[in-house]
């Protein structure tokens, strides 16, 4: 991003739990020529398993800073802890896009493939597995109530379904 600064406007786009602006509030810093817009959220609103990867509130939020910006080119580095939906936002808006894959979090709600009680590498992506994982993995998130509900029962409830719902989109994102 320094480097491309020095010819052109950078704007990266990240997220932070700090929410000294509330939820999704976005606050900006400049290093060297690069701003950075900061979008808080620290996934007290989250009611789905799907806002993990998918976050509407976000979307919009993302629109928001394109119109602003207007890029000729976005380059997507990742959007964990953002949303999916910055890909169709940015195709909606005809803005040439790019994207550099630096792990395995398309396929593996958990990111690296890595079985946590072995860390041995998954031989495949399986839905029932995944969702195994994904419900040891969230159960220390029970710390944050929601809505009446408990992240982990939250997850556990569907999430079979759920990961084969999100395989689905991540793929379809990526084509």
């Amino acid at each position: 991003a320094q480097t491309l600064s020095e010819t052109h406007d950078v704007l990266v786009v990240t997220r932070t739990q700090e929410t000294p602006n509330g939820q999704y509030g976005v606050s900006y810093t400049q290093q060297g020529k690069v701003r950075v817009a900061w979008i808080a959220n620290d996934y007290q609103d989250l009611v789905s398993f799907e806002m993990f990867y998918k976050n509407p509130a976000m979307d919009r939020l993302f629109l928001r800073l394109l119109e602003e910006f207007q890029p000729d080119v976005i380059h997507f580095h990742h959007l964990f802890n953002l949303s999916l939906g910055f890909i169709d936002i940015g195709s909606n808006q005809g803005i040439p896009m790019v994207m550099t894959l630096h792990d395995y979090w398309y396929t593996c709600p958990r990111i690296q493939r890595i079985q946590p009680q072995n860390l041995q590498l998954c031989p495949e992506v399986d839905a029932q597995l995944c969702a195994q994982c994904v419900s040891k993995w969230t159960s220390g998130l029970d710390r944050i109530p929601w809505q009446d509900y408990r992240v982990a029962s939250l997850l556990l409830s569907q999430q079979v379904e759920a990961i084969r719902q999100r395989s689905r989109y991540m793929l379809g994102q990526l084509l």
